[in-house]
């Protein structure tokens, strides 16, 4: 709690001494990461040998972690990825959000909401220059595989199916279909392989697109079973 206070709350040595006279007092505790018996069915004997190799295992960790915060935005010239890539090292990764909180806390103020642009990015990189954190922003360019791939071609097709072939980020649709099966042995069998529908009329079907890595992901399902 000092370290992320920078001593602002520092730590204390905490006892209780009953005097003589004195009213009924409560101590309330908190235990961070105690070595509690953990049950699930098992007996203890096991859980004490799983948590015994657990330890023995720390020294071939590593105290570094990581995320990234993308955000993929509509500009006047095209689409553009923003990201924010942080690395931490030297285990301070569970320090992160509360080292920036705890630290300013007049800067949020009460109440229950959601929690958008709460915290202003540069206080948050100020929250955190004594720790083991690395951070950088990129910006890239957006390519659409079909519209890059279609190109001209794309602009013959209706408005409604360039919109379904713009895929910038996941995007999901719904509506109804009829489902046509072929008749083929080869067919039959591919179509259970893959799990397919049945053949029928008037379904209800969905269907999402997820961009990955310059390819399309793209995932169908009917009545919600994919």
């Amino acid at each position: 709690m000092a370290r992320w206070t920078v001593d602002r709350w520092a730590s204390t040595l905490h006892r209780v001494a009953a005097e003589s006279g004195q009213p009924a007092r409560q101590s309330l505790a908190f235990f961070h990461q105690p070595d509690h018996p953990v049950g699930y069915g098992m007996p203890q004997w096991f859980m004490g040998v799983m948590l015994w190799l657990a330890k023995r295992l720390v020294p071939f960790g590593t105290g570094v972690g990581g995320m990234v915060v993308a955000v993929t935005v509509h500009y006047p010239e095209g689409w553009r990825r923003r990201a924010w890539h942080m690395i931490v090292r030297d285990g301070a990764g569970p320090f992160i959000p509360a080292a920036v909180l705890l630290r300013d806390p007049g800067a949020v103020s009460p109440g229950a909401r959601p929690a958008v642009a709460e915290v202003p990015l540069v206080a948050i990189t100020t929250g955190m220059t004594d720790l083991a954190v690395e951070a950088a922003h990129v910006t890239e360019d957006v390519t659409l595989l079909f519209v890059d791939y279609l190109r001209a071609d794309l602009m013959t097709l209706s408005l409604t199916v360039q919109a379904v072939h713009k895929v910038h980020g996941p995007r999901h649709w719904s509506g109804r279909a009829n489902v046509t099966r072929g008749t083929h042995l080869w067919s039959r069998l591919i179509a259970a392989l893959f799990g397919f529908p049945p053949a029928s009329d008037d379904v209800p079907v969905t269907v999402t697109m997820t961009p990955q890595n310059g390819s399309v992901a793209l995932v169908t399902g009917r009545s919600g079973h994919f």
